[in-house]
């Protein structure tokens, strides 16, 4: 196990925050953002406004388990971060497709990470009655 690993998995205690926040405040282009101390006392995590309560819950359990998967990995939320405003900038560049996310992309360090979020997600989207098409339309709609 590396230190980054036990560090993390050693440090007790949740005190997390959740906010919606109108989609042109996040950091880079995304509809869902996190971040933590360095010593993991207070974590944020923000979400664009969706005008539908079921929509902004996925995004914040999907950037939840993320979050969670990449701190048990070792994995620094500063690498992430770098790695996705890189990719947006590649996008804007038209070195990606519109609607590609990083953490889709399989160069990421969090790849499996963000693929096992977008799993859970994707059940609570069906506990929760939400049409899977109609909710990355509207995810797609917050960009211009």
């Amino acid at each position: 196990m590396s230190k980054k690993r036990s560090r993390a998995a050693d440090i007790g205690g949740l005190n997390i925050s959740i906010q919606t926040i109108p989609h042109n405040r996040h950091r880079y282009p995304t509809c869902g953002d996190y971040w933590a101390t360095e010593n993991w006392s207070r974590q944020q995590i923000r979400v664009s406004e969706m005008g539908d309560w079921r929509y902004e819950t996925l995004v914040a359990i999907h950037e939840l388990v993320e979050q969670s998967l990449c701190r048990a990995a070792g994995i620094p939320e500063a690498d992430i971060a770098a790695f996705d405003k890189q990719f947006e900038a590649e996008k804007e560049m038209g070195q990606h497709v519109q609607y590609d996310e990083p953490g889709m992309h399989p160069q990421a360090l969090y790849h499996s990470q963000h693929c096992a979020a977008m799993g859970v997600e994707m059940l609570v989207a069906v506990l929760l009655g939400v049409n899977w098409s109609d909710y990355c339309r509207r995810i797609d709609q917050l960009w211009p």
